[in-house]
Protein backbone atom coordinates (compact mmCIF):
# COMPACT_ATOMS: atom_id res chain seq x y z
CA UNK A 1 0.00 0.00 0.00
CA UNK A 2 2.90 2.37 0.36
CA UNK A 3 4.49 1.97 -2.93
CA UNK A 4 0.94 2.46 -4.41
CA UNK A 5 0.98 5.58 -2.39
CA UNK A 6 4.39 6.91 -3.20
CA UNK A 7 3.11 5.92 -6.90
CA UNK A 8 0.16 8.07 -7.03
CA UNK A 9 2.55 11.26 -5.70
CA UNK A 10 5.58 10.57 -8.19
CA UNK A 11 2.57 11.04 -11.06
CA UNK A 12 0.83 13.94 -9.30
CA UNK A 13 3.32 16.60 -9.95
CA UNK A 14 3.56 15.37 -14.18
CA UNK A 15 1.70 18.04 -16.04
CA UNK A 16 0.98 18.90 -19.90
CA UNK A 17 2.51 22.43 -21.35
CA UNK A 18 0.26 24.94 -23.23
CA UNK A 19 0.81 26.00 -26.63
CA UNK A 20 2.63 29.19 -26.56
CA UNK A 21 1.85 29.54 -30.30
CA UNK A 22 -1.00 28.40 -32.26
CA UNK A 23 -1.16 30.64 -34.22
CA UNK A 24 1.95 33.59 -33.60
CA UNK A 25 -0.15 35.77 -35.83
CA UNK A 26 -1.93 38.52 -33.95
CA UNK A 27 -5.18 40.43 -34.47
CA UNK A 28 -5.61 43.66 -35.62
CA UNK A 29 -7.30 45.88 -32.65
CA UNK A 30 -10.34 45.46 -31.91
CA UNK A 31 -10.77 42.19 -33.45
CA UNK A 32 -11.10 38.50 -32.89
CA UNK A 33 -8.82 35.11 -34.09
CA UNK A 34 -10.52 32.05 -33.61
CA UNK A 35 -8.42 29.00 -33.00
CA UNK A 36 -9.13 25.18 -32.29
CA UNK A 37 -6.27 23.35 -31.01
CA UNK A 38 -5.21 20.11 -30.19
CA UNK A 39 -2.14 19.11 -28.56
CA UNK A 40 -0.29 15.24 -28.24
CA UNK A 41 2.03 15.36 -25.02
CA UNK A 42 3.97 12.43 -24.76
CA UNK A 43 6.76 12.72 -21.67
CA UNK A 44 9.55 10.41 -20.07
CA UNK A 45 9.22 11.75 -16.31
CA UNK A 46 11.47 9.62 -13.41
CA UNK A 47 11.21 6.79 -15.46
CA UNK A 48 7.25 7.04 -16.54
CA UNK A 49 6.14 7.59 -19.95
CA UNK A 50 3.06 10.10 -19.04
CA UNK A 51 0.59 10.70 -22.42
CA UNK A 52 -2.06 13.48 -22.66
CA UNK A 53 -4.30 14.89 -25.11
CA UNK A 54 -5.98 17.83 -25.55
CA UNK A 55 -8.90 19.41 -27.77
CA UNK A 56 -9.19 23.38 -26.69
CA UNK A 57 -10.99 26.30 -28.29
CA UNK A 58 -9.23 29.53 -28.31
CA UNK A 59 -10.40 33.20 -28.85
CA UNK A 60 -7.82 35.84 -29.09
CA UNK A 61 -8.69 39.09 -29.12
CA UNK A 62 -6.55 42.46 -29.66
CA UNK A 63 -6.79 44.84 -26.75
CA UNK A 64 -4.27 47.20 -28.14
CA UNK A 65 -1.73 47.34 -31.16
CA UNK A 66 1.16 45.36 -28.52
CA UNK A 67 -1.26 43.01 -26.16
CA UNK A 68 -3.59 40.36 -26.80
CA UNK A 69 -5.84 38.54 -24.56
CA UNK A 70 -7.77 34.89 -24.72
CA UNK A 71 -9.57 32.61 -23.00
CA UNK A 72 -9.25 28.87 -23.34
CA UNK A 73 -12.31 25.90 -22.95
CA UNK A 74 -11.95 22.47 -23.61
CA UNK A 75 -11.02 19.09 -22.57
CA UNK A 76 -8.63 16.79 -21.81
CA UNK A 77 -6.95 13.74 -20.63
CA UNK A 78 -4.38 11.93 -18.80
CA UNK A 79 -2.59 8.14 -19.46
CA UNK A 80 0.35 6.94 -17.57
CA UNK A 81 1.47 2.97 -17.45
CA UNK A 82 1.61 0.56 -13.79
CA UNK A 83 4.51 1.51 -11.67
CA UNK A 84 4.85 -2.44 -11.25
CA UNK A 85 2.81 -5.30 -12.81
CA UNK A 86 0.88 -4.83 -9.77
CA UNK A 87 -0.76 -2.02 -10.52
CA UNK A 88 -2.34 -1.31 -13.37
CA UNK A 89 -2.20 1.92 -16.10
CA UNK A 90 -4.47 4.77 -15.22
CA UNK A 91 -6.13 6.07 -18.28
CA UNK A 92 -7.66 8.74 -17.45
CA UNK A 93 -11.34 10.07 -18.74
CA UNK A 94 -11.84 13.39 -20.59
CA UNK A 95 -12.74 16.04 -18.46
CA UNK A 96 -13.40 19.78 -18.43
CA UNK A 97 -10.09 21.82 -18.99
CA UNK A 98 -10.26 26.05 -19.06
CA UNK A 99 -7.97 28.78 -18.92
CA UNK A 100 -6.74 31.95 -20.24
CA UNK A 101 -4.01 34.31 -20.96
CA UNK A 102 -1.96 37.65 -22.48
CA UNK A 103 0.62 38.20 -24.80
CA UNK A 104 2.45 40.68 -25.50
CA UNK A 105 4.51 41.15 -28.71
CA UNK A 106 6.05 44.21 -30.43
CA UNK A 107 7.48 44.31 -34.20
CA UNK A 108 11.53 44.87 -34.09
CA UNK A 109 13.23 45.83 -36.82
CA UNK A 110 16.53 43.76 -37.82
CA UNK A 111 17.85 43.97 -41.15
CA UNK A 112 17.24 46.47 -44.05
CA UNK A 113 18.53 45.05 -47.47
CA UNK A 114 16.54 46.00 -50.83
CA UNK A 115 13.36 45.49 -48.62
CA UNK A 116 12.86 46.00 -44.64
CA UNK A 117 13.27 42.00 -42.45
CA UNK A 118 11.13 41.96 -39.62
CA UNK A 119 11.13 39.98 -36.42
CA UNK A 120 8.01 40.24 -34.42
CA UNK A 121 8.89 39.42 -30.09
CA UNK A 122 6.54 37.59 -27.78
CA UNK A 123 5.70 36.94 -24.28
CA UNK A 124 2.95 34.78 -23.51
CA UNK A 125 1.64 34.65 -19.61
CA UNK A 126 -0.97 31.74 -19.24
CA UNK A 127 -2.52 29.79 -16.41
CA UNK A 128 -4.62 25.89 -17.63
CA UNK A 129 -6.65 23.96 -15.23
CA UNK A 130 -7.41 20.50 -15.88
CA UNK A 131 -9.39 17.35 -14.13
CA UNK A 132 -8.60 13.37 -14.75
CA UNK A 133 -9.54 10.29 -13.05
CA UNK A 134 -9.89 6.87 -13.31
CA UNK A 135 -10.26 3.30 -11.09
CA UNK A 136 -7.04 1.41 -10.37
CA UNK A 137 -6.34 -1.63 -8.91
CA UNK A 138 -3.63 -3.55 -7.15
CA UNK A 139 -3.22 -6.92 -7.04
CA UNK A 140 -6.51 -7.32 -8.37
CA UNK A 141 -7.38 -6.97 -4.37
CA UNK A 142 -7.47 -3.30 -3.77
CA UNK A 143 -8.82 -0.45 -6.16
CA UNK A 144 -7.75 3.07 -5.87
CA UNK A 145 -10.31 5.68 -6.98
CA UNK A 146 -8.01 8.69 -8.40
CA UNK A 147 -9.11 11.94 -9.46
CA UNK A 148 -6.12 14.77 -10.18
CA UNK A 149 -6.37 18.44 -10.47
CA UNK A 150 -4.13 20.18 -12.08
CA UNK A 151 -3.09 24.12 -12.42
CA UNK A 152 -0.60 25.27 -14.69
CA UNK A 153 1.37 28.72 -14.77
CA UNK A 154 3.54 29.29 -17.35
CA UNK A 155 5.38 32.45 -19.50
CA UNK A 156 6.96 31.90 -23.17
CA UNK A 157 9.63 34.11 -25.13
CA UNK A 158 9.81 33.76 -28.25
CA UNK A 159 9.98 35.76 -31.61
CA UNK A 160 8.44 35.46 -35.22
CA UNK A 161 9.45 36.05 -38.66
CA UNK A 162 7.30 35.92 -41.67
CA UNK A 163 8.22 34.66 -45.37
CA UNK A 164 5.74 35.21 -47.94
CA UNK A 165 2.58 32.81 -46.46
CA UNK A 166 4.59 31.22 -43.84
CA UNK A 167 5.89 32.71 -40.16
CA UNK A 168 8.60 30.54 -38.46
CA UNK A 169 8.64 31.28 -34.60
CA UNK A 170 11.09 29.78 -32.10
CA UNK A 171 11.78 30.28 -28.07
CA UNK A 172 11.37 28.99 -25.03
CA UNK A 173 8.58 28.37 -22.11
CA UNK A 174 8.53 27.67 -18.47
CA UNK A 175 5.27 25.98 -16.28
CA UNK A 176 4.78 26.23 -12.74
CA UNK A 177 2.83 22.91 -12.00
CA UNK A 178 0.65 22.86 -8.38
CA UNK A 179 -2.63 21.32 -7.75
CA UNK A 180 -4.13 18.41 -6.14
CA UNK A 181 -4.86 14.33 -6.04
CA UNK A 182 -7.93 12.86 -3.92
CA UNK A 183 -8.09 8.69 -3.82
CA UNK A 184 -10.00 6.26 -2.25
CA UNK A 185 -8.77 2.91 -1.97
CA UNK A 186 -11.44 -0.17 -1.23
CA UNK A 187 -11.07 -3.95 -0.82
CA UNK A 188 -13.59 -6.48 -0.52
CA UNK A 189 -12.03 -7.32 2.33
CA UNK A 190 -11.91 -4.25 3.99
CA UNK A 191 -15.21 -3.41 5.93
CA UNK A 192 -14.58 0.40 5.03
CA UNK A 193 -13.02 2.94 2.23
CA UNK A 194 -9.71 4.73 2.88
CA UNK A 195 -9.91 8.24 1.84
CA UNK A 196 -7.13 11.21 1.65
CA UNK A 197 -6.22 13.86 -0.61
CA UNK A 198 -2.77 15.72 -0.83
CA UNK A 199 -1.50 18.58 -2.25
CA UNK A 200 1.59 19.33 -4.64
CA UNK A 201 3.83 21.86 -6.40
CA UNK A 202 6.57 21.48 -8.44
CA UNK A 203 8.81 24.87 -9.49
CA UNK A 204 11.69 22.40 -10.81
CA UNK A 205 10.30 22.17 -14.14
CA UNK A 206 12.78 22.38 -16.88
CA UNK A 207 12.27 24.88 -19.38
CA UNK A 208 11.32 23.89 -22.42
CA UNK A 209 12.39 24.69 -26.30
CA UNK A 210 9.46 25.73 -29.13
CA UNK A 211 10.16 25.57 -32.64
CA UNK A 212 6.64 26.10 -34.74
CA UNK A 213 5.68 27.56 -38.61
CA UNK A 214 2.00 29.09 -39.29
CA UNK A 215 0.94 28.42 -42.64
CA UNK A 216 -1.29 31.67 -44.34
CA UNK A 217 -3.64 29.96 -46.68
CA UNK A 218 -5.72 32.48 -49.37
CA UNK A 219 -8.80 30.86 -47.78
CA UNK A 220 -8.49 32.73 -44.40
CA UNK A 221 -7.49 29.81 -42.76
CA UNK A 222 -4.05 29.37 -40.47
CA UNK A 223 -2.68 25.98 -40.07
CA UNK A 224 -0.15 26.11 -37.04
CA UNK A 225 2.33 23.09 -36.12
CA UNK A 226 4.44 23.41 -33.03
CA UNK A 227 6.91 21.32 -31.06
CA UNK A 228 7.93 20.90 -27.80
CA UNK A 229 11.08 18.83 -27.15
CA UNK A 230 12.68 17.91 -24.07
CA UNK A 231 16.06 18.62 -23.17
CA UNK A 232 17.82 14.79 -22.94
CA UNK A 233 14.46 13.18 -23.17
CA UNK A 234 13.16 10.94 -25.95
CA UNK A 235 9.91 12.80 -26.15
CA UNK A 236 8.66 15.59 -28.32
CA UNK A 237 5.13 17.32 -27.64
CA UNK A 238 3.51 18.69 -30.78
CA UNK A 239 0.43 20.59 -31.28
CA UNK A 240 -2.03 21.40 -34.50
CA UNK A 241 -4.18 23.94 -34.55
CA UNK A 242 -6.95 25.84 -37.23
CA UNK A 243 -7.22 29.46 -37.02
CA UNK A 244 -9.59 31.99 -38.67
CA UNK A 245 -6.98 34.63 -40.20
CA UNK A 246 -9.30 37.36 -39.77
CA UNK A 247 -8.28 40.41 -39.68
CA UNK A 248 -4.37 40.67 -39.11
CA UNK A 249 -1.67 43.02 -37.74
CA UNK A 250 -0.09 44.98 -40.07
CA UNK A 251 3.57 44.25 -40.62
CA UNK A 252 5.06 47.25 -40.38
CA UNK A 253 6.62 49.29 -37.68
CA UNK A 254 4.37 52.26 -38.48
CA UNK A 255 0.88 50.65 -37.65
CA UNK A 256 2.68 50.11 -34.15
CA UNK A 257 2.64 53.39 -33.18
Amino acid sequence: MKRAFLYLLILSISAFAYPIGGPSISPEKGKFIGSILYTRDARNIRGLRIHSNRLLARICYGVSYWLDIYPLLGTTDMNFPPASSYISEFNGSWELAYGGGLRIHYLDWVLRTQTPQYVRSYVNLFYFTYLSRDTVSEGHMRYWKVKYEMREYGIGVYWGYQWHSFIFYGGGEYTYLNGRVWWEAYSSRWTQIFKSSSFFNDPAQTPRPILGLDILFPINLVLTLELRPWYNKDKVAFTVSLSQKGALRKSTPETEK
